[in-house]
């Protein structure tokens, strides 16, 4: 029988929990940053071919120009970081570096071509942030006076920056835990190589651009416009919310137009996994999903609730049900799209949108937010909290979501976020209530920034101070990436330490 009193043989350390974890640790690989940032240099300097055949066909030359030597800058990047050989396997930091990179350094790249069409520097470095991070604020107080072809150019963003974020998720990051083994379903295969996640990736383009096609032919056919639908179905499809319209929703010709928008964003606020296994012939997933549920649920109580305080102020109550519903869904959903200035709202509606807009969509979908799966799972376990105090010492009783036991570490990498989110947004509001901005204006502006809603109470814009737009920027990247990549990056761990041998 084995003596657990035996003392260690001689000469033997007993090594620290501490030591063991960071002797695990391994930094990035040069190889696997060129090799991979290769592709995205690539990819990148396609996906901007049509802003430049846009900035040509409008007479856009100088433009033109610029995208072109941006595409060309891209390309030449990419081709060398393809030359490199690296191995299939990708660590979960370097996933997470190449996430932030392509985020932060595709707008420092196209600064150049938007501040060409008559946009400052600093606006058009602002305006590429928010529309790669599918935000919607924007600087552009008129946007029916701009070139049609740098509103298209803002809307073909948000769409290839909501399509990334939702793939960069599968081919990039290393599944673990919940919530990025939930992308991976139903495989649930805790280690993919870089070809199974890139089969799966092809997937999810498919349903992205399946919703993209349906979402374009139906605005077509409600507003008549195919290219104000192209650009509206864009940005409604990445749930970014530039409009091309003054008004934004208010301003379609058809009524009709501002719903069926609505309902697009709606769709595109559902996990895209979910649309693959009902592809499959699963239709039982719709209802059995608990975040599909909560979305559903969240979005007409808020729409309700935003109804009720429109009504109470003073306005009939059909019009007070329609801006209702169309705010909540935009906030719900943080596609950003209003059917009225926000700034008029009175502040318990501007509470009510501050809650929904921090939620968000689900997980894998191109909504922004904390996301209703954290919040659905913050809600189990302050419930098996409560119920723990009802239990005898020794009883079992564990947190569980759609039937499946939530492992420790899942719910500390999943309640993580919500805390870095709530934070953030703390910090980021000092700075404008020191330039004098009321506290409830603030806090929606932020919120909205960080959250990647794009809503606003009239702060943003082209002479907001160049700080408090660095600091909506920060939210922005922060909010799309979900924090933990750029504190990955900022990390020296991340950086300085033994490598794994690439053979």
């Amino acid at each position: 029988m084995q003596n657990w009193c035996r003392r260690p043989a001689t000469g033997a350390r007993k090594v620290s929990p501490e030591k063991r974890l960071k002797a695990l640790e391994h930094a990035v690989r040069p190889c696997m940053l060129a090799r991979y940032g290769g592709q995205l240099a690539i990819t990148v300097a396609i996906l901007n071919v049509l802003p430049l055949g846009a900035a040509l066909f409008a007479g856009a030359f100088v433009s033109a120009a610029a995208f072109a030597c941006v595409v060309a800058l891209l390309g030449c990047c990419g081709w060398l970081g393809l030359r490199v050989e690296a191995p299939e396997e990708i660590q979960a930091n370097e996933a997470l570096v190449l996430a932030a990179a392509a985020f932060v350094l595709t707008p420092l790249a196209l600064a150049w071509p938007l501040s060409t069409y008559g946009l400052t520097p600093v606006d058009a470095w602002f305006e590429a942030v928010s529309a790669v991070t599918t935000t919607g604020l924007s600087t552009i107080a008129a946007p029916q006076q701009q070139p049609w072809a740098l509103l298209l150019t803002r809307s073909w963003m948000q769409w290839y920056g909501g399509l990334g974020f939702a793939l960069l998720c599968v081919v990039m990051l290393v599944p673990r835990g919940l919530a990025a083994r939930r992308l991976l379903e139903p495989s649930g295969a805790r280690e993919l190589n870089i070809p199974s996640m890139t089969l799966h990736a092809r997937q999810l383009f498919a349903a992205y651009m399946a919703m993209s096609v349906i979402g374009w032919l139906a605005l077509w056919l409600a507003e008549r416009d195919g290219l104000a639908a192209l650009m509206h179905v864009l940005s409604g499809v990445s749930t970014g919310g530039f409009s091309s319209l003054n008004a934004s929703l208010a301003g379609f010709r058809h009524p009709a137009s501002g719903w069926v928008l609505s309902l697009i964003t709606l769709a595109a606020a559902v996990s895209l996994p979910l649309y693959l296994s009902v592809a499959r012939g699963d239709w039982r997933r719709f209802g059995s999903d608990p975040e599909f549920r909560a979305l559903l649920i969240m979005t007409l109580a808020f729409a309700a609730m935003l109804s009720a305080i429109l009504a109470a102020s003073g306005i009939n109550l059909a019009t007070a049900l329609k801006h209702g519903f169309l705010l909540g869904v935009s906030s719900q959903t943080t596609s950003g799209f209003s059917s009225l200035d926000p700034s008029e709202l009175p502040d318990a509606a501007k509470w009510t949108s501050i809650l929904s807009m921090a939620v968000g969509g689900s997980v894998g979908s191109t909504a922004g937010g904390i996301k209703l799966l954290r919040l659905l799972v913050l809600l189990r376990v302050v419930q098996l909290f409560v119920r723990r105090m009802g239990l005898p010492p020794h009883a079992i009783a564990e947190a569980r979501i759609n039937g499946r036991v939530l492992e420790a570490g899942e719910i500390l990498q999943i309640l993580a976020v919500p805390a870095l989110f709530i934070g953030a947004i703390a910090l980021s509001v000092i700075p404008f209530l020191v330039h004098g901005y009321a506290p409830i204006d603030a806090l929606f502006e932020v919120v909205s920034a960080t959250g990647t809603v794009g809503l606003s109470t009239g702060i943003t814009g082209s002479e907001l101070a160049g700080v408090l737009k660095t600091v909506l920027a920060f939210d922005m990247l922060a909010g799309r990436l979900e924090f933990i990549a750029l504190l990955v990056v900022l990390s020296p761990h991340t950086w300085f330490g033994k490598r794994y041998e690439s053979e």
